[in-house]
Order: C-alpha cells, then structure tokens, then sequence
C-alpha cells in the first residue's frame, strides 16, 4: 500500500517549518508502514486516509497520512519544499486546501465523539 505522510504544525509561522514530509525531515517518529497501525500514535482511520492530532508549546500539530486513493496523496508533489523560505505561494495547495481540510475533519471527528458518547 502506497501512501505520504504530511505533518502540519500550525503554531509556525514560517511555511518551511508549518509543513513537512515526514520521511524526509527524519524528525518523527514514523518511519514505515508498520508505524501507521501503532496504536502508541492513536491514528483515527477515515476512508482514504489517516490521521492523529497533538499539541506542543507553539500550537496544533496534525499527522496525516494519505492513501494513493486519496486526492490528497500526491500533495507533496503539488509543491517544492525548497521554495517555502523564499516564496510564501509556493505552499498554496496546503493553505488553501489541506489546512482548512484537516480542521474541518477534526471538528467533526469531534462532532462525533460527542454524539457517540450521548452528549
């Protein structure tokens, strides 16, 4: 099974530091396939893809994984990591489209925590 692991720290301001391939920056734990059924991680598995939230000192951070049946899989591709220190648009596919995505997907995560749970 293919797949592209994306971090997304939105307490950075810098969008060289705010989005990461986690395979290529090595400063994660995932390391393979293996790694994405890790309970340690508590991934939460929707259709296509997978993700787990977490915090730390500057603000949300959020883990996703995409399957290549996602539209979202290729999403690295979309843009050249290199340019985000000099060129803020080059990580429009991301501020535009993935951020508000995975907000979204977590506020109805949440949604239906609290439905299940008879809230």
């Amino acid at each position: 099974m293919r797949f592209t692991c994306v971090e997304i720290s939105l307490g950075e301001i810098q969008a060289f530091y705010r989005y990461t391939d986690v395979f290529e920056s090595r400063r994660c734990s995932i390391k393979d396939e293996k790694d994405l059924s890790d309970e340690y991680y508590g991934w939460h598995i929707e259709k296509g893809f997978q993700w787990f939230r977490e915090e730390d000192s500057v603000g949300e951070i959020y883990t996703i994984a995409f399957y290549e049946e996602h539209p979202f899989f290729n999403c690295l591709l979309l843009v050249d990591l290199n340019y985000f220190k000099s060129d803020e648009r080059a990580c429009l596919p991301f501020t535009k489209v993935v951020e508000p995505w995975i907000k979204k997907v977590n506020t109805n995560y949440r949604r239906r925590q609290k439905r299940e749970a008879g809230l």
